[in-house]
């Protein structure tokens, strides 16, 4: 059943064998797989149905260099489903080789194994809403175009990866009806965990304490397990603040809790024309059998990745930037303008997507993109009415819009790991939010490898395509490498703060997700990843809760 928490009285204390911190992707996922045993579960939720305005509030904080992360209420969501209310729908698994330790790059290597990983993949396809557990173009797309453009040929660079599109699923709306009808199951809205309190004796968690609103003491709930699900920063900020026994933080014998923050380093820095008709060239979204989106992309072979050092990286087509009017095309300035406008653009895509989406390039003015539009009139009236129909009216969207070059040259975007880096924290502000919570402060940076990683990764493409006559590739600046940072931005994937370890000299949970030096702590988040591979954390996400779930059942129906 699904309630407000505001319908409890003070001082009271519920209790649950099972207490989960938050209600998105994870711990959606959590509840519903543990719904299927008879343990009791209570999730606690800090928001509502809808964005109430009060609980974003909740989300500020500060960040220290605003040039390489959203701001924190932007890239977040605090409701019933959690990020999954703004997030684009890209699914794709990790890669074999991100789980491996590899001597180039710092603190990698995962105490668990892909193969341990991969039949919770293909579980989590099933709540993502993403089709089949199939990434090779031969087997999602059977009857589709072999090869991305006419010419091009697999080698160290290969094209046979695609990544998957969910809806996008909006947790908190698909799976609502299940949440609510579950027996065993209580979902409480509006209720934000404020404290974990561990016993001074031993390595149990007693308690958590929950508030509601300023004016209310609030209330407890006592459980035999407790699971924090409410995304990277939030989870890393709890554990930070219930500091009375722990005075470093809960779970930080290591000293890395809210170290190693990474997400990813990405952006537009070369341009790449492909030999061939330009009609071969795969430039847009295709559907697999099931009308599931899919979409191809360029991969670095793990082999050329371990020769040459390079993080893990894919690429994949790109618009031209569409701020700049030069492009002279129609339909890219009635995006530029429909996203830029003051009001309407906040209906179009969550502010950080609309911020990444139009500030590529320098702005050109409003009336160039309205010559532009004039002058492809339509073109215009016959594109927009069928896109903003898939876009926004069908039941499952299309993700975005890639037009056709009639040169064949196209923007590559690139879409990379970022090593993971001690100087790269969360730690906890001296400010307070409304509910005396310590609110975050974020150091978030990135490295020269990082960036090297990138700029070697441009060349070994460069190379590829010239070197198998498929084509040729150009950065778009005289200094790359400045460019590459300039477009660095993240804090929508938040990874690697609460990182998994054999041993609690090495990080914060262990491989079956439970905190170090405690009996009944357990973390369901991106924030156990070791590192953050070139895939969106998403599908992982969920994943790594179905195996948590799992084990939970197996070990509190034991007792």
């Amino acid at each position: 059943m699904i309630t407000s928490a505001r319908e409890i009285p003070p001082e009271t204390q519920l209790e649950a064998d099972i207490c989960i911190v938050g209600a998105g992707a994870a711990g959606i996922t959590l509840a519903l797989e543990c719904a299927h045993s008879e343990l009791d579960i209570i999730v606690l939720e800090s928001g509502d149905y809808t964005d109430d305005g009060q609980s974003q509030i909740l989300l500020r904080g500060e960040i220290k260099d605003v040039t390489h992360h959203y701001p924190l209420h932007e890239a977040r969501s605090r409701l019933l489903g959690g990020t999954t209310a703004l997030w684009g729908g890209r699914c794709i698994p990790f890669d074999p080789i991100d789980f491996e330790k590899r001597d180039y790059v710092p603190f990698s290597g995962w105490p668990v194994t892909f193969e341990e990983i991969q039949e919770y993949y293909k579980r989590a396809q099933h709540y993502c809403e993403c089709g089949e557990y199939t990434y090779r173009v031969a087997e999602a797309l059977p009857y589709a175009q072999k090869n991305i453009t006419e010419h091009f040929i697999d080698g160290p660079i290969t094209s046979q990866n695609i990544e998957r599109w969910s809806m996008p699923t909006h947790f908190g709306k698909a799976y609502r009806s299940q949440l609510h009808s579950s027996k065993n199951l209580r979902v409480l809205l509006n209720a934000t965990c404020s404290h974990i309190s561990a016993h001074p004796d031993n390595k149990d968690i007693q308690y958590v304490s929950v508030r509601t609103d300023p004016e209310q003491s609030g209330f407890r709930v006592k459980a035999r397990t407790y699971v924090l699900a409410g995304g990277g920063l939030e989870v890393t900020r709890l554990l930070l603040a219930s500091n009375e026994i722990h005075s470093n933080g809960i779970g930080n014998e290591s000293g890395l809790l809210g170290r190693l923050y990474m997400g990813h380093i990405s952006g537009s820095i070369a341009r790449a024309r492909f030999r061939g008709d330009p009609s071969l060239t795969i430039y847009n979204f295709e559907r697999d059998q099931n009308g599931i989106y899919c979409r191809r992309r360029f991969w670095i072979d793990p082999d050329m990745q371990k020769k040459h050092q390079l993080l893990n990286t894919v690429f994949w087509l790109e618009n031209p930037p569409m701020a700049d009017a030069n492009h002279n095309n129609p339909i890219l300035s009635m995006a530029y303008l429909a996203l830029t406008a003051p009001v309407f653009g906040r209906y179009l895509a969550p502010a950080s997507i609309r911020k990444a989406t139009t500030s590529r390039g320098t702005p050109s003015s409003k009336m160039k993109h309205l010559l532009n539009i004039l002058r492809g009139l339509p073109t215009t009236i016959g594109y927009v009415p069928s896109f903003i129909y898939r876009r926004y009216f069908a039941q499952r969207k299309l993700p975005g819009f890639f037009l056709p070059s009639g040169n064949n040259t196209y923007d590559l975007h690139y879409h990379a790991e970022q090593i993971p880096n001690p100087d790269s924290r969360v730690t906890l502000s001296s400010r307070l939010d409304s509910l005396g919570i310590p609110e975050l402060h974020i150091d978030f940076k990135y490295t020269e490898q990082d960036v090297d990683s990138v700029l070697q990764s441009h060349n070994l493409f460069k190379r590829h395509l010239e070197t198998t006559s498929g084509g040729t590739l150009n950065f778009t600046t005289q200094d790359p490498a400045t460019h590459a940072l300039q477009c660095a931005r993240d804090g929508i994937h938040q990874i690697g703060t609460t990182r998994m370890s054999s041993f609690p000299k090495n990080g914060v949970v262990n491989k079956d997700c439970r905190v170090h030096g405690t009996t009944n702590l357990y973390v369901a988040s991106s924030s156990i990843f070791p590192t953050s591979s070139q895939a969106n954390p998403t599908l992982t996400i969920v994943a790594f809760a179905i195996r948590l779930a799992d084990f939970l059942k197996r070990t509190l129906t034991a007792r």
